[in-house]
């Protein structure tokens, strides 16, 4: 026979609260004398056979250790989650934060207009760079033609035509790139 204790020395013990060394009586799990006190070394070895390891307050140094810092961790991480809600919260009251929803509207109209600023560049450009087209040609005409056949030559170049010729090619280039710019693809320069 071993040293007879009390059921709250024997909890203090093993490590647990009364209250499951009472349950452990009830259930049978340990015996405990007509006077009421419990012997340690058998009631020490039913316990470690029939305990819900569970109910431990401290368990072995190790798994103690490990479950404590587990808790710790978690407790940390869930302290510095609510930290960045909070710091979210106070940056949105703020107007430091906008909306997702938001940035993607004005990055879609801002998109919307640079399309239709870069196609209708071929309006903005075709007279004048026809107006130029036909200047150079008229030089080239004289400085190279007698003068009565560059008269001549540059008398049937048709303005309306260099225009259109000029507005088609500029819009097709832009078209293109638009293109390009849709399908996500690099633009070469």
């Amino acid at each position: 026979m071993g040293e007879k204790i009390t059921q709250a020395e024997f909890a203090r013990r093993v490590g647990v609260a009364k209250k499951n060394i009472n349950k452990a009586i009830k259930s049978g799990r340990i015996q405990k004398d007509a006077d009421g006190k419990i012997d340690f070394e058998t009631a020490a070895r039913d316990w470690k056979e029939n305990r819900d390891p569970a109910m431990d307050r401290s368990q072995s140094s190790s798994s103690s250790e490990e479950s404590s810092s587990g808790y710790a961790r978690a407790r940390t991480l869930q302290t510095a989650w609510n930290v960045k809600i909070k710091q979210l919260q106070w940056e949105k009251a703020a107007g430091k934060l906008i909306e997702k929803e938001a940035v993607v509207a004005s990055l879609r109209k801002f998109t919307i207009y640079v399309r239709d600023s870069i196609l209708a560049i071929p309006d903005r450009v075709a007279a004048r760079m026809s107006a130029q087209v036909e200047e150079y040609i008229a030089r080239v005409l004289r400085k190279h033609l007698p003068k009565n056949v560059a008269e001549k030559v540059i008398e049937e170049i048709s303005s309306d035509q260099i225009h259109k010729i000029t507005r088609d090619t500029w819009e097709a280039e832009s078209r293109a790139v638009m293109e390009e710019l849709e399908n996500g693809k690099v633009i070469k320069t």
